[in-house]
């Protein structure tokens, strides 16, 4: 396991895709941030009054913890499907290293792997927001609850939905198909449970257990004690599930 881990963070750090991935999506993210001060601005030269769209660096700067779900699924299926292409993966297992040990090698790789473009966006986006703003923001009070339980729950949400992606790139074993499997399931995954709320008359909130619902949730600061609860217990759900799923198909599966 630990040779494993030694060689995935190696290959991890090595590549390009890893930075490409979070340079972009940082990137994207500074965008945001400049367009919403050219609106404002062209809307204060219009006499249109509006309050400035970026109250201080922190609150911009937490959202990259809420919307980087799709550069996940991207590089996940990159990083877990390249192994299958370049023949990798046969040789690991030719090697007789176990099939448990090197997905679970692969999930805790590409976990740190996730946290890296986080907080590299995260970064980016409350520089770029500090230098329009002037502001930085509390880390402390009620926003500083919010901003702390926000980066715990979401970075535990993270944790779950990369065993998810894993899963999934790791049983189709195509780069092409995983990517469009991983992000179709993030942008429609919902559908499924809006569906089960309609068969059953809306008595049931089935929306509540989506993963992608519950990391949207906490873009708000209107979360209680049992929202929190309800977070631990469907991440715990889909991390338990993805895991014991992905590593059956993997074990069962032929590597060529």
């Amino acid at each position: 396991m630990v040779n494993l881990l030694k060689a995935d963070f190696f290959r991890l750090f090595k590549g390009k895709s890893l930075y490409i991935c979070a340079l972009v999506w940082a990137g994207i993210f500074v965008l945001q941030c400049i367009l919403l001060d050219f609106s404002y601005r062209v809307s204060v030269n219009m006499d249109i009054s509006i309050s400035y769209p970026i109250p201080d660096a922190l609150s911009y700067g937490i959202t990259a913890f809420l919307g980087n779900n799709t550069i996940i699924a991207i590089f996940v299926a990159i990083f877990a499907v390249s192994e299958f292409t370049h023949g990798t993966m046969k040789n690991l297992v030719s090697k007789g290293f176990s099939k448990v040990y090197i997905f679970l090698s692969k999930f805790i790789v590409l976990t740190v792997a996730a946290y890296f473009i986080i907080f590299v966006t995260f970064i980016a986006g409350t520089a770029c927001a500090w230098i329009f703003s002037k502001e930085l923001g509390s880390l402390s009070g009620e926003f500083g609850k919010y901003l702390w339980g926000t980066i715990g729950i979401e970075l535990y949400l993270r944790i779950a939905l990369t065993a998810l992606l894993l899963m999934v790139s790791m049983s189709i074993k195509n780069m092409a198909g995983a990517i469009t499997i991983n992000i179709l399931g993030l942008s429609f995954g919902g559908m499924l449970f809006t569906l089960l709320e309609y068969l059953v008359n809306n008595k049931i909130k089935f929306t509540n257990y989506s993963l992608s619902y519950n990391i949207a949730f906490y873009s708000n600061q209107g979360a209680t004690g049992g929202d929190y609860v309800r977070t631990l217990i469907v991440g715990a759900v889909y991390l338990a599930i993805s895991l014991a799923l992905g590593i059956f198909i993997f074990k069962k599966s032929d590597v060529k």
